[in-house]
């Protein structure tokens, strides 16, 4: 959803960055097929969607994260 929202430069990093560019064109393309795959779901009583929300930091970053949504 956020990547849906981001325009511009955010848009295209945020494309490469989630590692979308060698299945999909555009963001249009990932939003039509997560559309799709949530209609065949809702179709069915047997489907189940695990997802994971996960953002990983290399150590040579030039930020800081605060300790609190720090996992060792």
């Amino acid at each position: 959803m956020t990547l849906v929202g981001a325009k511009n430069k955010t848009e295209g990093e945020m494309f490469q960055g989630l590692r979308y560019s060698p299945g999909f064109s555009n963001t249009d393309e990932v939003h039509s097929y997560f559309k799709s795959l949530l209609n065949e779901c809702d179709k069915s009583d047997s489907c189940t969607l695990n997802v994971a929300n996960r953002v990983l930091i290399h150590k040579s970053a030039k930020f800081r994260v605060n300790p609190t949504y720090a996992k060792q």
